[in-house]
């Protein structure tokens, strides 16, 4: 299905969408030509949107639920003009991807990756900025932009669980059976943590415990930060599998983070990892994860939107663990949004 030099579990850098520059193709509009991915569609992009179209002033940190609140009370308003505007930032980022210009103008791993995406019948969105009905209303939104264009535009949903997609996908991809396994998703704001029950071959659940910020975390210091979020996890649920399965914001190659002075997350290597402090990790692309935790069988695509873009591609060549018929989440604590 894939060429044979494009690994869907194994993004490398040529794969970020906050770089992706919108091109004056058929579903983008004009508004939209010339800016890149991550100034349309980051979080900062949305906090500002909201000041613009609102005139309101919003934490970076807490726009995605304040946009959820301001929707619930005011669903025809300013909140929805914000929303439809980012349904319609995203339906020009996905008309670029699928354009067969776009991988015209490319070249090597890049141009590889761009001809994937005309292949890709199924957009799933996640991340903290698509939480409830802004999730399904931007889902809507970019759906129906895309139908207008004159090339065949695929499906456009909002995923079940869209904050805690890395999670779940580092739960489905935990080996053993009939065990706890703990899960973390280092994000670019804040680290998400959580336990998942595997019964048998199936996930039951995944436990959900309040995120950590990582924002003032040296890079330094992120081996020991991990570490010690681990040991609690460890000491209040006796009977956790000694693997940690990590979803983590940086590319990964060899099992290790390439290397890149803009993230903490090169410092975070399974190899001192285990040595140090005795911590089995596997490190895996946060947007591989992603796409892990949604799984469907169809050629598709994960958008994550949160502090930044991430994306995962699949089906991947690696199994996934099924889920069981009542699976859930359970949150305890306040989860970070980024």
């Amino acid at each position: 299905m894939w060429p044979d030099v494009f690994d869907p579990e194994n993004l490398n850098p040529d794969a970020s969408l906050n770089k992706l520059v919108i091109g004056p193709v058929s579903g983008a509009q004009p508004a939209h030509v010339g800016a890149n991915g991550g100034d349309l569609l980051g979080r900062d992009a949305i906090v500002r949107l909201v000041q613009h179209r609102c005139g309101v002033v919003v934490r970076h940190d807490a726009v995605s639920d304040w946009l959820v609140d301001a929707m619930e009370a005011d669903p025809s308003g300013g909140p929805a003009a914000v929303v439809e505007e980012m349904g319609d930032r995203l339906a020009s980022l996905v008309a670029t991807l699928r354009d067969p210009g776009s991988a015209e103008s490319a070249t090597g791993g890049r141009r590889t990756y761009l001809e994937v995406w005309q292949n890709l019948d199924l957009v799933i969105l996640g991340g903290g900025l698509m939480k409830g009905a802004v999730g399904e209303r931007v889902a809507a939104r970019a759906g129906a932009v895309l139908a207008t264009g004159r090339a065949a535009a695929p499906a456009v949903r909002v995923a079940l669980y869209p904050v805690w997609l890395p999670l779940l996908g580092a739960a489905r991809s935990a080996r053993g059976n009939d065990s706890l396994v703990i899960v973390l998703d280092c994000g670019q704001t804040s680290l998400k943590r959580g336990v998942a029950l595997i019964r048998g071959e199936r996930l039951v659940s995944v436990r959900v415990f309040a995120s950590l910020p990582v924002t003032a975390v040296r890079a330094s210091d992120l081996p020991l930060f991990v570490a010690l979020a681990v040991r609690e996890l460890r000491e209040h649920h006796v009977g956790t599998a000694s693997q940690v399965v990590v979803s983590v914001a940086s590319y990964i190659d060899n099992g290790r983070s390439v290397p890149d002075p803009g993230s903490i997350y090169e410092q975070l290597d399974p190899a001192v990892m285990q040595s140090r402090f005795g911590i089995p990790l596997h490190l895996m692309h946060d947007g591989s994860a992603a796409w892990r935790g949604l799984g469907a069988d169809a050629p598709s695509a994960v958008i994550m939107l949160g502090t930044w873009l991430g994306v995962g591609i699949g089906p991947h060549r690696e199994p996934l663990r099924p889920y069981s018929s009542d699976f859930c989440v359970r949150t305890e604590g306040s989860g970070a949004a980024g």
